[in-house]
């Protein structure tokens, strides 16, 4: 099921993006939108870690403008980000 939500890994908070197995354009951009408005909920400035999980979805030029935006506006939350199945999206980037 695609969702964004917190997690909790050895004690630390981690927003969660599943955006596995091929949820569709609008669910994503529903999903970017909820991680978008999570964001802000994290212990401030630099201290949001991010896990973007794309496995089984085409990542598409519209997917890949979606995710360009949650990083602009994510970006001053972030500390670190990490994503599974990245080879497709470095591929269109």
């Amino acid at each position: 099921m695609a969702e964004a939500r917190f997690d909790s890994e050895r004690g630390k908070q981690v927003l969660f993006i599943d955006l596995t197995h091929n949820p569709g354009l609008e669910t994503v951009l529903s999903v970017v939108r909820e991680a978008t408005g999570l964001a802000p909920s994290s212990s401030g400035p630099g201290s949001l870690r991010t896990l973007l999980d794309l496995t089984g979805t085409p990542v598409t030029r519209p997917i890949l403008s979606s995710l360009k935006s949650l990083s602009r506006k994510n970006g001053r939350y972030a500390k670190a980000t990490a994503f599974v199945d990245v080879k497709r999206v470095w591929s269109l980037a």
